[in-house]
C-alpha cells in the first residue's frame, strides 16, 4: 500500500508541472518560464530518494515482467542515476 502511496506522490508532483502555465508573449518571459520549470522539476527529483525510485522500479518490472537483480552504488546521486536509468528503461517495455 506504502509503494502505490508513494507512486501516486510521485505522479501528483509531475502532474503539478505540467499544469504550469507558459505565458509565451515574448521571449525574455519563455525564457524565465524555462528557468521556473527546469528548477521545479530539479526539485522534485531532489526531493525523491533512493527507496521512492526502487519501489517504482519494482512495481515498472512486475508490470512489465522483467526480472532484475539491482546493486546500488554507494553515492547517493550516482544510485538516483541509475535507478532513473533502469526506470526508463522498464518503461520503454510497456
Amino acid at each position: 500500500m506504502k509503494q502505490k502511496e508513494n507512486i501516486m506522490q510521485s505522479e501528483w508532483k509531475i502532474s503539478e508541472i505540467a499544469k504550469m502555465k507558459i505565458d509565451t508573449t515574448n521571449k525574455k518571459t519563455l525564457i524565465d518560464n524555462i528557468e521556473t520549470f527546469k528548477n521545479k522539476r530539479q526539485a522534485m527529483l531532489d526531493n525523491i530518494n533512493a527507496q521512492d525510485l526502487e519501489q517504482i522500479l519494482d512495481v515498472l518490472c512486475k508490470m512489465t515482467e522483467r526480472d532484475i537483480f539491482v546493486m546500488l552504488p554507494e553515492d547517493h546521486v550516482e544510485a538516483k542515476e541509475y535507478l532513473i536509468k533502469e526506470i526508463k528503461q522498464t518503461v520503454e517495455r510497456l
